[in-house]
């Protein structure tokens, strides 16, 4: 009885083993089938080649192609210039037929085997890589020279010419010559127009129809009229203070001072002939303006009114005298 039950067990082992065999070989046949081919497999450095890869699947089958690092295959030397789409060549059935070219490019002879081309696939619970049946070769050739036809000589030294002054001339008044010189007038025209126009200097020198000083002592009347700090309009009337100022220093001295901080006025002013008590009104007065203007100082009475005076006897001292002004 214990034999029988023995036999029984190893029959059904062997019977089980046999399924799996089967059962892995029809999972082997129903595999997509792969073809590959480089066209044509032996060209010079720098042709171009068609890696044609073919697979032939179940419509129910899904096929993945390799992606290639820094379009690169099998060496670094071989470049892919290009891939197409995947196309659809055939179908009969539940058969497809699909193919996708690779354009290649070798700049190195040499001679190259890529091996099997992979192709990844997925069937129901089973995701596996089938290769191509044919191996993969390129061959790429280098031109020929034959070094014994050739013949090295010494390179030619310049010749000696005599100077020609007819021949200068014709270069120097060519139609040529002059389209650089008209190049050259019309940049330096565009380097003066932003350097004068731009800036707010404008083509030629404007004489003021009246001098500097004056008004910016008429502006400063008309600012202090107005009345603006006692109303609670301390950053306007700060504001507008200083731009008086910066305005007569621009025309006084030609320092930009709109466009120009505290230390860089006081910096370009320190060179023009100014007296240490008015340098120090200048600097209180833009010191104390960047604080209400910028930091929301709330000024004092005394501010206020401190502002006016520096910024009148500062204009008043520095202004320019009638014996400077002949000369300018």
């Amino acid at each position: 009885m214990a034999k029988r039950t023995t036999i029984g067990i190893t029959g059904l082992v062997m019977g089980l083993f046999l399924s799996m065999l089967v059962s892995a070989q029809q999972v082997q046949d129903k595999a997509p089938q792969v073809s590959a081919r480089i066209i044509p497999d032996t060209g010079l450095i720098g042709d171009r080649f068609r890696l044609e890869v073919t697979v032939k699947k179940d419509l129910a089958q899904v096929v993945d192609f390799p992606r290639f690092t820094d379009n690169k295959m099998g060496s670094d030397t071989i470049e892919i210039l290009s891939v197409s789409p995947i196309d659809t060549v055939e179908r009969e059935g539940r058969d497809v037929t699909i193919r996708v070219n690779y354009e290649l490019t070798c700049f190195d002879a040499g001679y190259y085997g890529l091996g099997e081309f992979p192709v990844l696939y997925a069937d129901k619970n089973i995701i596996d890589t089938v290769f191509s049946k044919e191996t993969l070769y390129l061959t790429v050739k280098t031109f020929d020279i034959d070094t014994t036809k050739q013949t090295i000589v010494d390179i030619k030294p310049p010749k000696n010419t005599p100077f020609n002054w007819d021949e200068f001339k014709f270069y120097l008044f060519s139609r040529y010559t002059l389209w650089i010189l008209l190049a050259l007038l019309l940049i330096g025209g565009g380097i003066y127009y932003y350097l004068k126009v731009r800036k707010g200097k404008g083509l030629l020198p404007a004489r003021p129809s009246e001098p500097p000083h004056v008004k910016a002592i008429k502006e400063l009347e008309r600012i202090h009229a107005e009345k603006l700090w006692q109303n609670g309009k301390h950053k306007q009337y700060y504001t507008r203070i200083t731009d008086v100022v910066r305005n007569y220093i621009d025309e006084r001295y030609g320092i930009n001072a709109m466009e120009m901080t505290t230390e860089e006025i006081m910096n370009d002013i320190r060179k023009e002939n100014i007296n240490e008590r008015d340098m120090e009104r200048l600097l209180r007065l833009l010191e104390v303006s960047d604080l209400v203007k910028f930091a929301k100082l709330v000024p004092s009475r005394e501010d206020n009114e401190t502002l006016y005076d520096n910024a009148y006897y500062f204009i008043e001292e520095t202004k320019s005298m009638p014996l400077e002004e002949n000369n300018a």
